[in-house]
């Protein structure tokens, strides 16, 4: 992680942020916003499409929670748009999400030399098969890509290997570059009262979930889609009479309900969605979280180097993470935090490591909270507006 500079902050006037992205704003922009914005800072989203309050919880999360104010704004004016928006609310620091990445770059070509911050959620170009998209559409993605990792005043990443992924592809990074990884918000985590009580304590299965992106098509375009869990879960219950493996998606998808009831004998439950703010607290009821790779050839990296949502999210349940060995970051990770992540190559490990287990390795569930990171992200607001305010002071005086 790059070094942050500190700066001395008693007495300084809020800051004067705008977080951008395009399309539709994650719970990662959310996050990051409402620390801020805790902290007393004047935070604005800018962005033509949805916003977390349209995508989570169902109204139950707020988007006053995090931003001062929302900017919705027509795609194909986004740059006049930013300039007037800019000038008008006085703001200090532009702070742009991908995917994809064309806000950064937006954000770099303002006409008032404000910092801007590229969060980088993943490296674009790895994420997107070549055979789903157009040889032309790859080459603006990387257009894009190297331009904003290149030119951006700060880069924060997920974690420190995409970082890594990143200066191997396009070299150093402008600003150095941050790792903030994707943990849960403290409000999202439920106390000890409000856990449910085990399934398995009723029932005695043992209890896995699976929270996230699922399909049910073998393969798209002649490749088996990362998401195409199936095969493993079934081959997970087939072999064993005392577990149950349940399901929830995103949203509720029918034809996933309709294709999974034959296999409910089987101890495979669809769950359908569950809104954000209960998500925690749902699964809490379960033991194990899991986390597979269902495509074994041209792995996306991805996959590979990230350490995702609900990762953190069934830690926050007080779950175990069971976790394929070829997932690169979750694997490093388990050799700091054994009792967080339990790492398979087959499905013969999984039996062994529910098995072994007589009880659950006790996990503190508020280990891993993105509210820590608060200080370290307003202290990288500041300095870049510091920076941007001395080198306005040192032009005007060359002058």
């Amino acid at each position: 992680m790059g070094d942050i500079e500190v700066v001395d902050t008693i007495n300084k006037k809020p800051m004067k942020i705008l977080m951008m992205q395009q399309n539709a704003c994650c719970i990662r922009n959310y996050k990051f916003a409402k620390v801020l914005k805790d902290l007393g800072h004047e935070v604005g989203l800018f962005t033509n499409g949805a916003t977390p309050e349209d995508i989570y919880s169902k109204g139950v999360l707020k988007n006053e929670d995090a931003y001062t104010r929302v900017h919705k704004v027509k795609s194909g004016t986004e740059f006049k748009s930013l300039m007037e928006i800019i000038k008008e609310y006085e703001y200090q620091v532009l702070h742009a999400h991908n995917e994809p990445d064309y806000y950064a770059a937006l954000g770099i070509s303002n006409i008032y030399n404000l910092p801007i911050i590229h969060n980088c959620h993943d490296i674009v170009s790895e994420t997107w098969r070549g055979i789903l998209i157009s040889e032309r559409e790859l080459n603006e993605l990387m257009l894009f890509e190297a331009l904003t990792i290149k030119n951006s005043d700060a880069t924060i990443f997920v974690n420190k290997k995409i970082m890594e992924s990143a200066k191997e592809k396009y070299g150093e990074i402008k600003g150095e570059g941050y790792v903030f990884s994707n943990y849960p918000l403290k409000s999202f985590i439920p106390t000890d009262a409000e856990l449910k009580p085990k399934l398995s304590e009723k029932d005695g299965f043992i209890h896995i979930v699976y929270e996230g992106g699922f399909t049910i098509q073998a393969n798209i375009n002649g490749l088996v889609p990362e998401r195409y869990y199936l095969p493993l879960f079934l081959d997970i219950l087939e072999n064993s009479s005392n577990i149950k493996l349940h399901i929830y998606t995103p949203t509720f998808d029918e034809n996933i309900d309709s294709y999974l009831l034959p296999y409910k004998k089987n101890g495979l439950i669809y769950e359908g969605s569950i809104d954000s703010s209960n998500l925690i607290t749902t699964i809490s009821q379960y033991d194990y979280g899991i986390f597979g790779l269902a495509n074994k050839r041209n792995l996306l990296k991805n996959y590979l180097y990230s350490l995702p949502n609900k990762m953190f999210e069934y830690f926050a349940a007080g779950l175990p993470l069971l976790a394929d060995y070829r997932l690169y970051s979750i694997n490093k990770f388990s050799e700091k935090y054994p009792n967080y992540v339990k790492v398979y190559k087959s499905v013969d490990d999984i039996y062994k490591i529910i098995n072994s287990a007589k009880k659950l390795h006790e996990i503190d569930r508020f280990k891993f909270v993105f509210d820590d990171y608060a200080s370290e992200i307003e202290a990288l607001h500041r300095s870049l507006i510091e920076k941007a305010k001395k080198g306005a002071t040192n032009e005007r005086t060359d002058r």
